[in-house]
């Protein structure tokens, strides 16, 4: 009978019926050489992760590599690497146009200057300068109404330390011509020329060097109160603390002049949820905001810094050092004035690297869930093995199913790092899918050597490595089918041209092979020898303890296997039933009732139109 039904089946099945039934025999006569084997090999494909990196930068993750866009910023970031680091902090209130949030404001900019990372560096060191020239002094007031015949003085020497800069008529410097009409001509070219071309770069740069004072690049409002360009002097904060609400308002509504950048600038620009009266004047704001630049020592940039950097260009330790340091100030800060200054001032920071920071941060958050989510799933796979008794549970045999999940992530993040494939955030999602697939192979199998139990109670005293061939006989088929299907699925899916799905695709179909390889070897091989662990009527938790077989079920004689099948379906307690069988036996007998059957078709047409709503 089994031949005529072997007949029926296409060659190819035939061909792996008999493969893995001879593949099943090999793995359960020597159960500890193969699971050996698959730890060792998966170990070794482990070390591919000494090259592991996350890749957080989109350039890199969501536009083809060989596009015109990836080309040129590689090129711009490789040739001229962009210096600048942008940080924010956004202040609300009921209204930030008094002197309390403005003295929240200096606060904010003192906090910044005073701080200093673990190496030494401070704001000053690591700010993003700009030149700053005042002409309000007295040693570069003009002295000539018409402008466009004075200019300054460049002198010829070589020594530049004495340069002086009083504005004079620039031809009569140069011209050393005796002749009258020669002399004109030369007056006149040498008014039509430019000075920062004609003495670029030395004498025109240490002039400019000279005349201007770099100064750290940090805007806000504070900038109409400041006093001698700065932020944290007293002056600035006595000017402040003593100003009135309509004072402000008026200077918010008639100054626009920089006392810190000595320029006249768009203030209003700093302000959100500004609030004017009929004649158009200002009369609130709900927030404002103080940005404030570093700047990126691209000297210090080593490769490591280059392969470690995440969202953009990379940045040195240094940089990041500092604004690590910078975080945790201004974070103290804004929490500290969050829950205790009057109510409504409220602190949000942002600066450059909060992005990488937020993102571990995220996953460090996550390793909890994810540890509860794994034991819920442990409990589930323990309770869909096995009955509630101490010798049929299966606690070691559902350990493994999902250990060889964990190496099958390991080992596909392994291979998949040594072949420089990236790392995005959603990769974080493999494990979560290859569990699924893991423990869909696993229960395959172990339903699979069941139902050979229950459908011919002589297999419980056959050999055990008969036992486990006939399983995979049947089991191996099916997740052989299975997991092709998903491995072609992702192949097909890594032809896309975006890095970061094609980067996802191959690695989980690595990880599909190498999942499908372990259930059929590692897993397999606990099986057997739990298989053996049962008919010794060991603890399923304590092995050392072997339990008393209650009289006429012993596993060793046909007689008792046969009674041992018969209690199994008519006289068993409770807790030596399988939870899920029993579950799943009492649905589909109330599935089957007349009155549910009416509505099995109405409830998932409910569903699907429910989900085309949403489509819409």
């Amino acid at each position: 009978m089994e031949e005529v039904k072997h007949q029926k089946n296409p060659w190819i099945i035939r061909k792996l019926e008999h493969y893995f039934y001879w593949h099943g025999k090999m793995v359960a006569q020597k159960p500890l050489l193969f699971a050996s084997i698959c730890v060792i090999l998966c170990g070794l494909c482990s070390i591919g992760l000494i090259t592991y990196k996350p890749e957080t930068n989109p350039y890199k993750l969501w536009i083809p590599s060989d596009s015109d866009f990836v080309q040129n910023t590689n090129w711009l970031w490789s040739k001229y690497p962009p210096d600048t680091r942008y940080h924010s902090v956004i202040i609300t209130a009921d209204n930030v146009l008094r002197p309390e949030v403005l003295m929240h404001v200096l606060t904010l900019h003192e906090k910044i200057a005073n701080t200093k990372s673990p190496e030494g560096r401070t704001w000053t060191d690591k700010c993003f300068k700009i030149p700053v020239v005042d002409i309000r002094g007295d040693d570069l007031s003009e002295t000539e109404e018409d402008s466009d015949d004075d200019f300054l003085s460049f002198e010829t020497e070589d020594d530049t330390s004495g340069l002086d800069y009083d504005i004079y008529d620039f031809t009569s410097a140069y011209d050393t011509n005796s002749d009258d009409d020669d002399k004109s001509v030369s007056s006149r070219k040498r008014r039509s020329s430019d000075p920062s071309i004609e003495f670029y770069p030395k004498k025109y740069c240490d002039i400019v060097k000279d005349v201007t004072q770099p100064t750290c690049l940090e805007t806000s409002i504070a900038e109409l109160w400041a006093k001698d360009g700065n932020f944290t002097n007293q002056k600035t904060k006595d000017k402040v603390a003593n100003a009135t609400k309509q004072e402000i308002l008026d200077i918010i509504n008639t100054k626009s002049f920089s006392e810190i950048f000595l320029f006249d600038k768009d203030f209003t620009a700093l302000l959100g949820g500004i609030t004017k009266n009929s004649s158009n004047h200002i009369i609130g704001a709900k927030a404002t905001i103080l940005r404030f630049y570093g700047q990126i020592d691209l000297d210090a940039i080593t490769e490591v810094d280059k392969k470690s950097s995440g969202y953009g260009p990379p940045v040195d330790k240094g940089t990041l050092d500092f604004e690590g340091a910078l975080a945790d100030i201004l974070l103290d800060f804004a929490e500290e004035t969050n829950n205790n200054q009057d109510g409504n001032i409220k602190t949000y920071v942002s600066l450059a690297r909060s992005f990488d920071d937020l993102a571990n941060q995220a996953i460090g958050a996550d390793i909890p869930r994810i540890i509860g989510g794994v034991s819920i799933v442990y409990a589930y796979v323990l309770m869909m093995l096995g009955g509630f008794d101490c010798v049929q549970q299966k606690p070691l045999l559902g350990f493994i199913g999902l250990f060889c999940v964990f190496l099958s992530v390991m080992s596909s993040y392994g291979i998949c790092s040594l072949l420089g494939l990236l790392f995005s955030p959603m990769h974080n999602m493999i494990p979560f899918l290859l569990m699924g697939i893991g423990i869909d192979d696993m229960f395959v199998i172990v339903q699979s050597h069941i139902n050979l139990e229950q459908n011919d109670p002589s297999w419980k005293k056959r050999p055990i490595d008969e036992l486990v061939g006939e399983t995979l006989k049947h089991a191996g088929v099916a997740i052989t089918i299975t997991s092709i299907t998903d491995l072609l699925v992702f192949i097909v899916g890594a032809s896309t041209v975006l890095p970061a799905l094609r980067s996802f695709c191959l690695y989980c179909a690595f990880g599909v092979l190498i999942v499908y390889v372990l259930q059929s070897v590692l897993f397999t091989a606990f099986l057997a020898l739990d298989i053996q662990r049962v008919r010794e009527n060991r603890n399923g938790f304590l092995f050392c303890i072997t339990h008393k077989m209650e009289e006429g079920t012993e596993a060793n004689t046909e007689e008792g296997a046969e009674q041992g099948a018969d209690n199994e379906t008519k006289e068993l307690p409770w807790w030596r039933y399988n939870p899920g069988k029993v579950i799943f036996n009492k649905f589909a007998i109330t599935l089957m009732h007349p009155v549910a059957k009416p509505r099995a078709i109405p409830l998932p047409a409910f569903l699907l139109g429910f989900g085309l709503y949403g489509l819409t």
